[in-house]
C-alpha cells in the first residue's frame, strides 16, 4: 500500500518533487562529464544502485513483520 501511494505522489505531483529537491537547478548544458569514470567509480556505482534497490524491496516486508510481530505482544 505504501509502495503504491508513493507511485501515485510520483505520478501525479513531479513538479513538487523536482522543487523540493532542486532538481533543475544547476544544468545550464546538455553534456554530462564522464571524463575521470574508472573501474573503482563505476563498481561503487553499481554496488549502491543494487544495495538502494534492496533495501527499498525488503522494507515492506520488514515493516509488515514488525507490525505482525507488535500486534501479537
Amino acid at each position: 500500500m505504501l509502495s503504491v501511494a508513493i507511485l501515485y505522489f510520483l505520478i501525479k505531483f513531479p513538479d513538487k518533487i523536482i522543487n523540493l529537491f532542486q532538481l533543475d537547478k544547476g544544468f545550464d548544458n546538455n553534456q554530462i562529464s564522464i571524463t575521470n569514470f574508472n573501474a573503482y567509480n563505476i563498481l561503487t556505482i553499481s554496488l549502491v544502485v543494487i544495495g538502494g534497490f534492496l533495501i527499498i524491496e525488503n522494507v515492506t516486508t520488514l515493516i509488515s513483520l514488525l507490525y505482525q510481530e507488535f500486534k501479537y505482544k
